[in-house]
């Protein structure tokens, strides 16, 4: 009996764990339809030809929006939020130099537009 209690007072003290998902909409994961992993894109002009090569592809894009499932939270440090997010590693070969690069998008909610 004293061990239920003691869990339910730390559990109405500490709050419930809880994880609000903020997931990619069908025209968000659009930006990530254009390339996959191996492509290469070749950029020419009169005085240079530079590649990109696609390396990685990842998505992650939540599917269970349900707040209590913790999927993606770090809940004990008090992040409560978990946005989807994306990329592309790639090469970036210009003048025979290599570079690695990465791109990164993140779905995140505006609240507070500076501009109408």
């Amino acid at each position: 009996m004293f061990k239920y209690l003691l869990v339910l007072i730390t559990v109405s003290s500490c709050g419930l764990p809880y994880c609000k998902k903020i997931p990619f909409e069908e025209e968000d994961l659009l930006w990530f339809s254009s390339y996959i992993e191996t492509d290469t894109v070749i950029y020419s002009n009169s005085i240079n030809t530079d590649s990109l090569i696609i390396i990685k592809k990842e998505i992650n894009n939540p599917k269970n929006t349900c707040i209590f499932d913790l999927e993606g939270c770090k809940w004990m440090e008090g992040d409560n939020e978990y946005y989807a997010n994306g990329g592309y590693d790639f090469l970036l070969i210009h003048n025979d130099v290599t570079y690695y690069c990465s791109f990164t998008l993140q779905k995140k909610l505006i609240t507070n537009l500076l501009f109408p």
